[in-house]
């Protein structure tokens, strides 16, 4: 008699434990959906790259402008805005955001680099700083 309640109960749990997975699937994680199929939006994810454990380049476009983004745990930086024509921007396809990367990636990459080197030298000029960096002073104090 024992054993027959015992796999009664378990029956009966294993079918909650169904039906908890049924409900979440079909009713919570729909709901829990930023963007639902059908709904039309202006962002879309270009390309994603990844330069450490947790953080990536990733290439936004909006409407008709594309952004070079830096992720990182601690922030999201805005490396540069990209124009559409310097790089082969893929086909937009219902619900593939991955594509190959982009032939010229590199090139805006190197671009993107030196802007922010430049705006950084210029920032220092500003401050009254020199230009030499942080290692090099390092280097030259214990000489």
């Amino acid at each position: 008699m024992e054993a027959a309640l015992a796999v009664i109960r378990l029956l009966v749990s294993l079918g909650l434990v169904l039906a908890l997975c049924y409900f979440i699937l079909r009713v919570l994680v729909p709901r829990l959906q930023l963007v639902r199929p059908g709904w039309t939006t202006q962002m879309r994810l270009v390309e994603r790259l990844p330069v450490g454990v947790r953080s990536y380049l990733c290439l936004v476009q909006v409407g008709e402008r594309v952004f070079l983004l830096g992720v990182s745990p601690a922030n999201i930086s805005l490396l540069a805005e990209v124009t559409a024509g310097s790089i082969a921007l893929p086909p937009v396809s219902a619900g593939a955001t991955d594509s190959p990367l982009p032939a010229h990636f590199a090139e805006v990459l190197r671009q993107s680099k030196d802007q922010a080197t430049r705006s950084l030298r210029e920032l220092r000029k500003k401050c009254g700083r020199s230009e030499r960096s942080d290692g090099e002073k390092r280097g030259q104090d214990h000489e």
